[in-house]
């Protein structure tokens, strides 16, 4: 990819991201209370290409 360092403006259309919608990218989870124990509601790490920095 060439950055060629002029700027340009592309419009998005925003779309719920829901389950079925951004399973390829990942999991969808809700925002929960602070202090909440972690449990199966939460996302779940997936570590099969090596740990995240």
């Amino acid at each position: 990819m060439e950055i060629s360092g002029e700027s340009k403006w592309v419009k998005l259309k925003a779309v719920e991201a829901t389950p079925e919608s951004f399973g390829e990218y990942g999991q969808v989870v809700e925002a929960s209370p602070d202090g909440d124990v972690f449990g199966p509601s939460d996302a779940q790490l997936d570590l099969s290409h090596g740990v995240p920095r």
